[in-house]
């Protein structure tokens, strides 16, 4: 079964995704805590933990989205 809302997500909000200011002010602060603990725990965990965080934000983002449009979707509804 074919979920449109992936679909949906995938190609045209996830690939379409700009970072804002905020966000990569954030992204820098994260990055400069992991240059702090690379020699502490190497760079190779560093990649786990980082390819590990980024499934879970990518999960939580769908499920976001997909929460946001059935929100969406049912204020339509009731508007009808």
């Amino acid at each position: 079964m074919t979920d449109i809302l992936k679909e949906l997500y995938e190609q045209r909000f996830y690939t379409n995704w700009q970072a804002t200011p905020e966000y990569r002010e954030l992204a820098d602060k994260e990055a400069a805590l992991w240059e702090q603990v690379k020699p502490l725990i190497g760079r190779k965990v560093i990649d786990q933990i980082q390819d590990s965080h980024s499934d879970i934000n990518y999960q939580t983002n769908y499920e976001w989205f997909r929460e946001g449009f059935r929100l969406g979707a049912s204020l339509i509804l009731e508007l009808l």
